[in-house]
């Protein structure tokens, strides 16, 4: 996904919880990379911490929960797999905390 200084900061925000989130950020679609342009990127990257940290990771059956665990132990490792090669890459990874969560809740019966 690219954000420019066009965007709405707040649908960018939406779009990517619900793109990378949704389905575990499992699926084919799933967003993977995010390129913001530098003038949005502090205002943007903040409000997007703030709603990682709001999301609730657990069990799908529990209305509240909004992200599921990881399908299977492949997946699990594929994304622990990523994010050691983005946190390589670029630094800290915004996801580190989220995807943690996300990875530690397990995988699905």
């Amino acid at each position: 996904m690219i954000a420019d200084s066009s965007a709405l900061i707040e649908q960018v925000v939406s779009d990517v919880l619900q793109s990378a989130f949704n389905s575990a950020g499992q699926r084919g679609s799933a967003l993977h990379v995010l390129f913001v342009q530098e003038e949005i990127a502090g205002r943007l990257l903040e409000l997007l911490r703030g709603a990682m940290e709001e999301l609730v990771i657990g069990d799908p059956m529990n209305l509240a929960t909004d992200v599921g665990p990881v399908i299977n132990g492949a997946a699990k490792m594929e994304l622990q797999r990523r994010n050691e090669k983005l946190r390589l890459i670029a630094g800290p990874v915004c996801a580190m905390r989220t995807l943690r969560l996300l990875v530690n809740a397990g995988e699905a019966p």
